[in-house]
């Protein structure tokens, strides 16, 4: 059997002048249930991603989750993957935007 230590799921939409129109950031393994993390809306809509500061969001995301310690990881563990698998997700958007 193959269960997840934690998944993460950011899905951003885009104005014509390349300025975050919506965000969504969804992350499961970190709460009794898949909990959206809403608090990183303020910090990314209007901005382009160039504007953004990652570490700040990723630490956002990292404390708005509710782990647990099991046989997979601490709370402590899944803290930092969040917030990592936060920076990584938003760094592969970023360039993905710039290459279309």
């Amino acid at each position: 059997m193959i269960i997840s230590s934690i998944t993460l799921a950011i899905v951003v939409t885009f104005n014509d002048d390349e300025r975050i129109k919506t965000v969504k950031c969804s992350l499961g393994s970190v709460a009794p249930v898949p909990i959206e993390i809403s608090e990183i809306q303020p910090l990314m809509v209007g901005k382009r991603f160039n504007e953004l500061d990652y570490s700040q969001i990723g630490k956002v995301v990292s404390n708005n989750i509710s782990p647990i310690d099991d046989i997979r990881g601490t709370k402590e563990y899944r803290r930092e993957v969040a917030k990592n698998l936060t920076i990584s997700a938003l760094n592969e958007i970023e360039r993905m935007v710039r290459v279309d």
